[in-house]
């Protein structure tokens, strides 16, 4: 099982678990990372992950100032090898705002919600 789902922390282990495998380190690119990361339509949503006309504008922003990325020369690298989910301050699904300043504008208590979610399936 998973104790944390984090879409960075598994674009990394693509690339850690290929060092290991290999011996070799940089197999992917950051871009090839985060285009793994991204990759909605091996889930059958051709229309996203991109920024396009007719796309469901599906994006995220990321916070480059706090300790793990401030300062990075490379932005794309640094958040692909060192960011994690508590970096992402905006959410846009579908065209609409989810997440605004890292706070849910749907779900004003995240945590109870997701402990209630997880009671329900966990006895």
């Amino acid at each position: 099982g998973q104790a944390v789902i984090d879409p960075f922390e598994e674009a990394r282990a693509l690339e850690y678990d290929e060092r290991l495998a290999s011996g070799r380190r940089g197999n992917f690119t950051p871009a090839e990372l985060l285009a793994a990361a991204t990759a909605h339509a091996s889930l059958g949503w051709p229309d996203a992950g991109r920024i396009a006309p007719g796309a469901l504008a599906d994006f995220v922003t990321v916070d480059l100032s706090g300790p793990r990325l401030a300062g990075a020369a490379d932005p794309l690298s640094a958040a692909v090898f060192a960011a994690t989910a508590s970096d992402v301050r905006h959410v846009v699904v579908g065209g609409r705002e989810i997440v605004r300043d890292g706070h849910h504008l749907l779900i004003n208590d995240v945590a109870g919600e997701l402990a209630t979610a997880i009671g329900r399936i966990v006895p």
